[in-house]
């Protein structure tokens, strides 16, 4: 391949990556999805009255993003919101009414268990007419935290390293942490059990289990400490886990969920995903001209592995590179 050639590869490889990107972009994929109409919320042709508050609670690396993405859509409807996001991620500049806190990620530290309390509280005077939404995105699980006693934030961030250390998937990894805190697995939501919940999703898992990103904060979902014993032997760190952590867990999972509140006006959307930006790449390739086949969709493992892989299936269908 001369250097023209592989220019032009480069130049289109460029186009397709940028297309992707721009697809999940957080604060568009926000403002596509939200509508504003008088003092009513628009969602997938769905009316939403707001007679009372209309907050923003965002949580994770895009939320500052999608707050303003959630701003520009729905400007003065907005009667403030509070942001938790990772360190350097604030991006976005200062929003009306809006707090922003910074906290660690992937290890949770202190500020996010400050900034969590914070929200819990504004979440607790909230009544009904009021309407939360939840703007949720990859690296919420470690930013938005309260352990549940006897476990400590120190308890939390030894054991999230001992299952990181271990090659633990996100999947595990939050099925963990969702036993061992108040607000994962819907706690946030029923820190506002009157309000209506409406939950916007950047999705950083394969499959977009709503459950799982960001251990599901505001969606119905239920801890079950029992596998998450079973996924400390698993990747064979329970030796290792801090007691109060191993105590925590020996409980029912109906002791965790009791008193929740009415879920059945809530409305969660995915906005955008890992599909979405495939599609977004593929569009462009085909509008440069070109067939092509998405090798896979769902994959897990390594990083520099699956890239191996990638680079082995392209020159499998075009061998001349």
């Amino acid at each position: 391949m001369d250097d023209d050639s592989r220019q032009r590869a480069f130049d289109a490889l460029q186009r397709w990556f940028l297309a992707a990107v721009a697809a999940v972009e957080p604060a568009q994929a926000v403002r596509a999805t939200l509508r504003h109409s008088g003092r009513s919320i628009l969602i997938d042709g769905e009316v939403i009255p707001t007679p009372g508050r209309v907050m923003l609670v965002a949580v994770g690396k895009a939320a500052a993003a999608m707050t303003a993405g959630a701003v520009e859509a729905l400007g003065d409807l907005v009667s403030g919101g509070f942001v938790i996001t990772k360190d350097g991620h604030h991006g976005a500049p200062a929003l009306p009414g809006v707090a922003i806190r910074e906290a660690s990620h992937p290890i949770p530290d202190a500020r996010g268990v400050a900034a969590t309390e914070e929200l819990l509280a504004l979440l607790s005077g909230l009544g009904p007419g009021d309407v939360v939404i939840a703007l949720i995105s990859g690296g919420g699980s470690a930013l938005l935290e309260a352990p549940r006693p006897p476990v400590t934030l120190a308890d939390l961030a030894a054991v999230t390293d001992l299952l990181l250390r271990a090659g633990a998937p996100i999947h595990d990894l939050n099925t963990v942490r969702r036993a061992l805190s108040r607000v994962k697995a819907g706690g946030l939501r029923r820190a506002a059990p009157e309000a209506k919940f409406i939950t916007l999703i950047l999705s950083d898992v394969l499959g977009n289990d709503v459950r799982t990103v960001a251990s599901g904060p505001t969606v119905q979902g239920s801890p079950d400490p029992a596998l998450a014993l079973g996924i400390l032997d698993r990747y064979g760190v329970r030796d290792q886990t801090p007691s109060s952590i191993l105590d925590a867990l020996r409980v029912e999972a109906s002791e965790l969920t009791s008193g929740g509140p009415d879920w059945g006006g809530d409305i969660v959307r995915v906005v955008a995903d890992n599909d979405t930006a495939i599609e977004a790449a593929s569009e462009s390739a085909i509008s440069d001209g070109l067939s092509l086949e998405v090798s896979w969709r769902q994959r897990n493992g390594e990083a520099a592995d699956l890239g191996r892989a990638w680079v082995a299936a392209c020159r499998e269908a075009l061998p001349e590179v």
